[in-house]
């Protein structure tokens, strides 16, 4: 057959998967048993420092692991200190951008601090709501470019995501901090990309004929 040359209409492929899983029973049955397979009740750390390389005595941070792990599961366990919307917990959390990932193609995550108890604390927002603002390129520095919402440098390095609010206003969310250089956003993909892939497409685009 002739060979096509296609280019990805993200916002259609969202809104298409957006209903299938909302009208098709097999399609909600295949994100949810995947979700529920994949996180069950979430990733929770297991610390295991490296004495050697740090410099101390062997078995001698046994006591310091797990109290991190004891203190990981106190937070990620309360709903009021992990999640920003203090809905969650961080196993509910976790479930939720795989979700959301899978039918909309990415998600993206947001790590605030609490002013409360300087603890970090996790915003989701729908990739749908990741776009470029209208008019173009918004206040970027000179040589950055915005594609599909997601600011890139000279260099091609992610350094911020746009989003778009509810009053239509965008807002730009940095990759990192400005002091700290720590990743304090970034997007969660639902299946594996290519190369140059700015964004990610829904697993049910891919699944969607079938179904139908």
């Amino acid at each position: 057959g002739a060979t096509q040359i296609q280019q990805i209409d993200y916002w259609t492929l969202r809104a298409r998967s957006a209903q299938l899983f909302n009208e098709n029973l097999y399609a909600r049955g295949i994100v949810r048993r995947l979700v529920t397979n994949e996180i069950n009740t979430g990733l929770t750390p297991e610390a295991c420092p490296d004495e050697a390389i740090i410099g101390v005595v062997e078995e001698s941070l046994n006591d310091w692991t797990e109290n991190v792990e004891n203190r990981f599961n106190l937070w990620g366990k309360s709903a009021h200190v992990c999640d920003f919307k203090k809905k969650s917990t961080f196993g509910a959390i976790q479930r939720e951008a795989r979700l959301e990932a899978y039918v909309n193609g990415d998600v993206l995550v947001i790590i605030r601090q609490s002013p409360q108890t300087k603890l970090p604390m996790v915003q989701l927002v729908s990739g749908s709501k990741v776009r470029t603002p209208l008019g173009g390129s918004g206040n970027i520095r000179k040589g950055n470019k915005i594609i599909h919402g997601v600011e890139l440098d000279n260099m091609g390095r992610v350094v911020a995501h746009w989003i778009t609010q509810d009053d239509g206003e965008s807002k730009r969310i940095p990759a990192r901090g400005e002091k700290s250089g720590r990743k304090i956003s970034w997007l969660i993909y639902g299946t594996d990309k290519r190369m140059d892939d700015i964004r990610g497409q829904p697993l049910l685009a891919i699944v969607m004929q079938s179904l139908k």
